[in-house]
């Protein structure tokens, strides 16, 4: 009979994420950012090839030593970070604000599986964005550069580049929604997840006797490109050797402490307002 009922709540928790996965696409939202991102890098492009004449400074290169310049000028921006965090709130909060909270908890799920279902489905649609980011860098440089010098471990390279940018990516949009839940209108959950990552910057800047640089998530901010680097990289930035299960630790503690109180919260909360 245990097995029974962890099979039946386990297929209710994939037709919730199926649902809100299909539900957050039909907001158009997600349409627009795939478009976006795969066009916002080339932005840089023209800053990085034809204006700064980067190509003159580093003379005959490879996509691989490439990329973490247009990934450092496009990421550093913090666009794409904002635009998920926004993402991320507005898919928590709407329900909450048109009382469509209401309908979503009246079906037969617990309240844990349905907002773990729509998390789980932000994160899918958030972990794609990433995807589509790194892939239109990687296109771009590499129809600038005629993909010169791509090899199997290059692209070993960049699929590792992909992998921290979509843990980061998921980090932050699992902090954000830990936030939002606790919010019941979409400004509330705006204005909060933005305090809250700010308050996360600021935490980067405590003097290193505190001993807390390694346990603070945005220090991690540019470690996506760590692995990439080219020799000579004239950009110094926190944590950049940092070893990987740290970087992967601390990217899922992050969440899950900002997570399980509000999931705690949500569980007792009074959603006929």
């Amino acid at each position: 009979m245990m097995m029974k009922s962890d099979i039946a709540a386990s297929g209710s928790l994939f037709r919730s994420t199926v649902a809100e996965f299909l539900k957050f696409y039909a907001f158009r939202i997600p349409q627009i950012a795939y478009v976006s991102i795969a066009v916002f890098p080339f932005l840089f492009v023209i800053q990085l090839f034809y204006v700064e004449r980067l190509s003159a400074h580093l003379g005959s290169t490879t996509v691989t030593e490439v990329i973490p310049y247009l990934f450092f000028a496009s990421w550093k921006t913090i666009l794409l970070q904002l635009f998920v965090i926004a993402f991320t709130a507005y898919c928590i909060a709407v329900d909450s604000q048109y009382g469509m909270i209401r309908i979503g908890c009246t079906q037969p799920v617990s309240r844990a599986q349905y907002i773990l279902g729509k998390s789980i489905a932000i994160e899918l649609h958030v972990a794609l964005f990433a995807l589509v980011y790194i892939a239109s860098l990687f296109l771009w440089v590499g129809i600038y550069t005629g993909f010169h010098g791509l090899s199997p471990a290059g692209l070993v390279a960049i699929a590792s580049v992909a992998t921290r940018t979509v843990v980061f990516c998921c980090g932050l949009s699992g902090c954000m929604i830990g936030v939002s839940i606790l919010r019941k209108t979409l400004l509330d959950a705006f204005v909060s997840c933005c305090v809250v990552f700010v308050a996360f910057a600021l935490l980067t800047t405590l003097p290193p006797r505190f001993h807390v640089e390694s346990a603070l998530f945005l220090r991690y901010f540019f470690y996506p490109i760590a692995a990439i680097l080219p020799k000579g990289w004239p950009i110094p930035f926190p944590m950049k050797d940092a070893p990987l299960p740290q970087f992967l630790l601390v990217s899922l503690v992050t969440p899950t402490v900002c997570f399980l109180p509000a999931l705690v919260h949500f569980h007792f909360r009074d959603i006929s307002e």
